[in-house]
């Protein structure tokens, strides 16, 4: 996944104080989606050796701010719980939804 790496200058102290600590491996880093959580995230420790997950409050509330009918919702809720990305994105085409799900597609980790 292609970063913006702009924002990373600012959080060298942080960067440098985790990875001045002991971290399991791999690491399990979890993030609401925004690219700012995963900039930081990637200095933590090489993309091999970290599990990134994108937590399901953040997916579901992006999910409910598409809209839509009740039935719709559901059945997007329960592709998305059993990892079916590809079928969750055709619900949603043309929609901030699916821009959503195709930026963070490799975090989504369900199961």
């Amino acid at each position: 996944m292609q970063r913006d790496l702009s924002s990373r200058d600012c959080a060298t102290p942080l960067v440098n104080w985790v990875k001045g600590k002991p971290l399991a491996n791999p690491l399990t880093c979890i993030g609401d989606g925004h690219p700012g959580v995963w900039n930081l995230i990637d200095g933590f420790a090489p993309p091999e050796c970290r599990r990134e997950v994108l937590d399901w409050y953040h997916l579901m509330e992006n999910l409910y701010k598409v809209g839509g009918s009740h039935q719709r919702l559901k059945r997007v809720e329960t592709v998305l719980w059993h990892g079916l990305i590809d079928e969750a994105k055709a619900s949603f085409d043309g929609y901030a939804m699916c821009n959503f799900l195709r930026k963070n597609n490799g975090l989504v980790v369900f199961g």
